[in-house]
């Protein structure tokens, strides 16, 4: 694939990025410094590179202790990102060093977060991955497309998971070819932890069961596909199998958005200031929030999406553009004679109807077409950004 060469660093960019690790882990010497994230495993794209750093405790001394904190103290002014542990940044140039306090564990039941078993990923991908560049072919193929990123606004896939699943399959061929024919609740068991799918679903934690389940290679309790939504994996799957009838790069490259201007409604947004990580996560429930009103009323959405980048866009599909401008409101069932006698009085002067047994009366809708209850939202929700922009078509 001709893509290949345009996404895989050449040796000066290797050279390059490995001048700037070695001087930057020169200057902390004190220090256990140790190269992570897709540097380590060389599974990093050209002219996409973080800087990921861990910064290794001794378990046993600092098992107990805040080692976040510890580490600011050392590192001085740098810039915090919140997390499950928090972990720090620094910007050199173009390049973002992210250094991640770990416990230095052997195994990941001595795990306090799950931060700590980060590194035995990247010693596992390093022994068991064959070729880097099917991987870097997998995640510009789920770039191109919006799926890649484990934040919780993306709920994409992260680079562990498209390194485990290349190495399963082999390739990044093989992969798609697979991912084409992916049933719901598919399992990936690489190292082979369980007997059967039924094991799987019995013994694995029930908040981690999900439409894909790839069972972590370093800690089989754990699915490392559980933050992958199943809006993104159903598009994963849909784009394999429209690959399969006809590959070609084109897969590769973000393409232009061309929303069919038909019962559709585009939202866009410019983003509060903040850390990309709970802007995103706001947005994201913002979204989620927009759609579950959109369907309470009635419009019902068929197909939507959110994308956050500078800016970001929200789109739905509906069923309906416009309501019946009178609504059904519903009361307490007809047998329930107190709790009746109250709701007709709160209606008084509406006839009271019945369906199935449960009361309701016909209320005039304040707000019957979309293009109006989505205005009426963000003029409600103006905290979550400064400035927006509705279409309707």
């Amino acid at each position: 694939m001709q893509i290949l060469s345009k996404i895989k660093p050449n040796e000066k960019d290797k050279k390059k990025v490995k001048k700037l690790v070695n001087k930057f882990i020169d200057k902390y010497p004190k220090l256990k410094l140790e190269l992570a994230g897709s540097l380590a495993k060389d599974t990093w794209l050209r002219n996409n590179c973080d800087i990921d750093i861990f910064v290794k405790f001794d378990y046993k001394k600092y098992k107990d202790k805040d080692i976040s904190k510890l580490l600011k103290k050392k590192l001085g002014n740098v810039s915090t990102v919140h997390g499950s542990r928090d972990y720090y940044q620094l910007k050199k140039g173009r390049y973002v060093f992210e250094l991640i306090p770990v416990l230095d564990i052997k195994k990941s039941k001595e795990a306090v977060n799950i931060t700590d078993v980060s590194p035995l990923h990247a010693k596992w991908v390093k022994k068991n991955l064959k070729d880097s560049d099917q991987v870097r072919l997998a995640k510009q193929f789920c770039r191109a497309n919006n799926l890649y990123g484990a934040e919780s606004y993306i709920g994409g896939f992260s680079g562990y998971i498209l390194e485990v699943l290349v190495t399963h399959y082999g390739s990044f061929i093989d992969l798609i070819k697979n991912a084409a024919e992916w049933k719901d609740k598919e399992i990936i068991d690489i190292e082979k932890y369980y007997k059967s799918k039924k094991e799987v679903l019995d013994k694995l934690n029930k908040s981690k069961i999900s439409p894909l389940i790839i069972i972590d290679p370093v800690q089989k309790d754990r699915n490392a596909a559980a933050g992958l939504s199943e809006k993104r994996l159903k598009k994963f799957i849909k784009l394999c199998q429209e690959f399969m009838k006809k590959p070609s790069d084109n897969f590769f490259y973000e393409s232009k958005i061309n929303l069919r201007k038909d019962k559709v409604a585009l939202i866009n947004i410019k983003p509060n200031k903040g850390k990309k990580d709970s802007i995103g996560g706001k947005l994201s429930k913002f979204y989620g929030f927009i759609e579950n009103r959109l369907n309470k009323e009635g419009f019902i959405v068929e197909e939507s999406d959110f994308l956050f980048g500078k800016k970001a866009m929200m789109w739905f599909y509906l069923e309906k553009l416009y309501l019946d401008k009178k609504m059904r409101h519903y009361g307490p069932p007809k047998k329930d004679k107190a709790n009746l006698e109250k709701f007709r009085n709160k209606w008084e002067g509406k006839r009271v109807f019945f369906d199935k047994g449960k009361s309701y009366v016909n209320v005039e809708r304040e707000l019957y077409d979309a293009k109006s209850f989505i205005n009426d939202i963000l003029k409600k929700n103006k905290k979550h950004f400064k400035r927006s922009k509705l279409k309707v078509y």
